[in-house]
């Protein structure tokens, strides 16, 4: 879902499309952020990043997430066009799919604001204890996302 950090930029691509996401968004921190808080509270989210120009958005839902494009422009958006999408994947796996992605590739996503007055040990820690959290509410709401699970 989440392509390996490369000078600054990462692919995100969950369904057909490729977005080129920059390091002017803090994915890692912002992403894992809005992933613990949909898992705590049982309720959709969204994640988002700019891709110079423009930015992508993705809300999370219980079985199904939604990618559209939008541009920087006060323009509506044509959902019957490439810049949007439809995925059947529930929170859960999205959740999954973010903790793996971040977690193999820990180190690069660390070093991601391309910011040489970061503090790398500290923004680690930092990433580490996010990622347990997600890992720990994944393992807990595993129940909550069978096949035949519904949600009020």
């Amino acid at each position: 879902m989440l392509g390996t950090p490369d000078s600054g930029w990462s692919i995100f691509k969950l369904g057909k499309c490729d977005y080129h996401l920059s390091y002017v968004t803090d994915i890692p921190i912002a992403w894992l952020d809005n992933a613990i808080y949909g898992l705590e509270n049982l309720t959709p989210f969204s994640v988002y990043g700019y891709l110079e120009p423009d930015r992508v958005i993705c809300t999370v839902s219980f079985w199904n997430c939604y990618i559209y494009a939008e541009s920087e422009d006060n323009i509506p958006i044509d959902v019957s066009g490439t810049h949007f999408e439809s995925i059947h994947i529930s929170m859960l796996e999205f959740c999954e799919k973010l903790y793996n992605d971040i977690n193999s590739d820990i180190d690069d996503w660390v070093e991601w604001l391309c910011d040489d007055e970061i503090d790398i040990e500290k923004r680690k820690e930092q990433l580490t204890k996010k990622l347990d959290k997600l890992k720990s509410l994944i393992d807990e709401n595993k129940e909550d996302f069978k096949e035949d699970s519904s949600f009020i």
